[in-house]
Order: C-alpha cells, then sequence, then structure tokens
C-alpha cells in the first residue's frame, strides 16, 4: 500500500514516511472516505435506511465531514514533524554558530508543536466516533479514548496512551511554552532533558542527569507516536466500521478503474 497515486500533493511527499509506522491512515481512509483507485469521487457517498429520520442522517454527515478533515489533518501535522527532523538534522551542518544554535532550537520546538497537534487532533477525531456510538461519560479529552479502550479490554493500549499523554506531551509543553531554556548545547550538539515535568523550573531542569541529544529523542518520540496512533487506529477502524454496520448504512465505494 502507498500514497502515490493520492492526488493530494503533501501526501506524495510524506506517504511513504509516514505509512512506515502509520498504514492503518490509509486503511482508514480507503475503508470509509477515499480511495484514488476508485471510480467513485472522494469523499465516498453514504446511502442511509429509509426509515432513518432525517435529523440522525444530518448528525451522521456532520460528524462524517469531521471525520474527514480531522484525519486529514493528523496526516499533515505528522508530515510536518517529519519536515522539522530533516530541517533539524540540516541545521547540524552550518557554519555559523548562532544560527545553527537558533535553528536548532526552533526546528526541535516546531516538530513537538506538530505532535502535540497530532494527539489534539486524534482526540477530536476519537470523541467525534465516540459520539456517533453513544459513549458520552464525562470524562475529558483522552481520557475518554483511555476508558474506551479499557472497557474494551485494552488496557495496555490505554496505559500506553496514558503515558504519552504524561510524558511525550511534557516534552513538547517545555520547550513549546518556554521556549529555549530548557536545552543545553554540548560540543556543537543541542541536548534536552529526560524524565520532565509538565510545570518545571528553569534551574529544576538543570538538575537533571538525564539528558538526551535533542536528534535523537525527536526521532525516538515520533516513530513512537506514530506507531501508538496506528494501532489506536485499528481500534477506532472497528468501532466505526461497527456503527456503520449496526445502522445499516452503505458505503458507496466505487469500482476499480481499469
Amino acid at each position: 500500500m502507498s500514497l502515490e497515486k493520492s492526488k493530494d500533493m503533501i501526501e506524495q511527499l510524506y506517504g511513504k514516511e509516514i505509512l512506515k509506522n502509520f498504514p492503518n491512515y490509509e486503511k482508514f481512509w480507503q475503508e470509509f472516505i477515499g480511495n484514488p483507485d476508485a471510480d467513485q469521487v472522494e469523499p465516498y457517498k453514504y446511502h442511509y435506511p429509509d426509515n432513518m429520520p432525517n435529523e440522525e442522517k444530518t448528525k451522521i454527515e456532520k460528524s462524517y465531514l469531521k471525520i474527514q478533515m480531522t484525519h486529514y489533518t493528523l496526516f499533515c501535522h505528522l508530515a510536518g514533524a517529519h519536515f522539522q527532523e530533516r530541517e533539524l538534522e540540516t541545521a547540524k551542518d552550518l557554519k555559523d554558530a548562532k544560527e545553527k544554535y537558533f535553528q536548532s532550537c526552533e526546528h526541535f520546538e516546531a516538530a513537538y508543536m506538530h505532535i502535540g497537534s497530532v494527539f489534539y487532533v486524534l482526540e477530536t477525531l476519537w470523541c467525534t466516533v465516540l459520539r456517533l456510538i453513544g459513549r458520552k461519560e464525562g470524562k475529558k479529552g483522552l481520557g475518554k479514548v483511555v476508558k474506551f479502550l479499557e472497557d474494551s479490554d485494552k488496557n495496555d493500549l490505554a496505559r500506553r496512551l496514558k503515558d504519552i499523554d504524561e510524558n511525550m506531551m511534557n516534552r513538547r509543553h517545555l520547550p513549546v511554552h518556554y521556549s529555549r531554556v530548557f536545552i543545553t548545547w554540548h560540543q556543537g550538539e543541542m541536548y534536552v532533558p529526560l524524565n520532565v515535568k509538565e510545570e518545571m523550573l528553569w534551574s529544576q531542569g538543570y538538575e537533571t542527569i538525564e539528558w538526551r541529544r535533542s536528534d535523537r529523542q525527536l526521532y525516538s518520540d515520533l516513530v513512537q507516536a506514530e506507531k501508538l496512533v496506528n494501532e489506536l487506529h485499528e481500534a477506532l477502524i472497528r468501532a466505526y466500521g461497527s456503527f456503520i454496520a449496526d445502522k445499516n448504512i452503505v458505503v458507496n465505494r466505487g469500482g476499480k478503474r481499469e
């Protein structure tokens, strides 16, 4: 599977890289939204049972539009993170020390903005589907997703999602909220502290004894994020697919082009 036949330029540019760890992006799209190989114009048309009330049809159609938007936006933020990761590597070759320092900080910070946005958009995507299937408990944000996973006996996946929210997002919050104050520079390389907390003072950052090169930490977090989102999409595909089947909705996927 690939996105080489996609009509979207961002998917053409970054599809191969992102699908390495997130193949369910394409699977979700082809199952529920569109397929560039089909003769059906994207997005797919949903056909509803004759006895379904118009109010319910309208609710599903609005949710379907949000699902399309958020699912594609998630991909774009991953593409943005990959772009910034590349630029962080490129900045290593800069000769001007001040420019190298600034660009390294800037690309690291921008990459984590995108990673944070991935999970914000993922939350919106999941909550849209959970509302459709009638899951309206009072948990906030990703807590709704965690509760659904725990109720579905996916405790390990729920735990890893909570770990991301508590650990990786803290690595996002520090550079994004406080810019360059939590990095250190050693022998021409940028290092970032590990085991960070969401609210840390400048002095606390420098008390840590665990530091890692920024490019290695970014690469590790990006791969981890993509793999987790991919696993979450397996559960999402089942949940949304079951909803469509239970409601007797027919998805017009068209036939393959000759």
